[in-house]
């Protein structure tokens, strides 16, 4: 299943990042709370694409859209990059 989620690119720019769905709880408010290894909320198939990175692939729409680049530094979450120095 794909959903958008709010990410934060260059300059601060709010973007709609297309992912996979991998875990059982959406959040996509203030507080995110990163996933970790073990974490319950992965589901079997989260744990697959999640592990071959194919949970990367709907992202090249956003490529496609000219949102992001290919090679390009991570966009974040809000309450992630409040973090990031």
């Amino acid at each position: 299943m794909l959903f958008k989620q709010d990410r934060y690119g260059l300059d601060g720019r709010k973007i709609k990042v297309w992912k996979f769905r991998s875990m059982t709880v959406t959040e996509n408010a203030n507080k995110v709370t990163q996933a970790r290894k073990g974490d319950a909320r992965i589901t079997n198939v989260g744990a697959f694409i999640r592990r071959t990175s194919l949970d990367e692939l709907p992202q090249f729409f956003n490529v496609l859209k000219g949102d992001m680049s290919v090679v390009d530094f991570t966009t974040t979450c809000r309450s992630t990059q409040r973090r990031i120095p």
